[in-house]
């Protein structure tokens, strides 16, 4: 598809938080892995990024004030 004009706030807004729930979906897979493995301080370290990520989506969307 073509386009002619550009992106309105709310599609980049969205495009940006797809992207960080991307990354908080990958560290909730790393965090649950390190847990079945019994690395409590590697799953915490996930827990925490998955958190962050979590938050900046929250964010972007306008959920939450940064």
């Amino acid at each position: 598809m073509i386009r002619f004009l550009p992106p309105d706030e709310q599609e980049i807004r969205q495009s940006i938080a797809d992207e960080l729930l991307k990354r908080a979906s990958e560290a909730c897979y790393w965090k649950e892995h390190f847990e079945d493995k019994n690395y409590p301080e590697s799953a915490d370290l996930q827990r925490t990024l998955e958190a962050v990520w979590n938050e900046a989506a929250d964010i972007a969307l306008g959920k939450r004030k940064g």
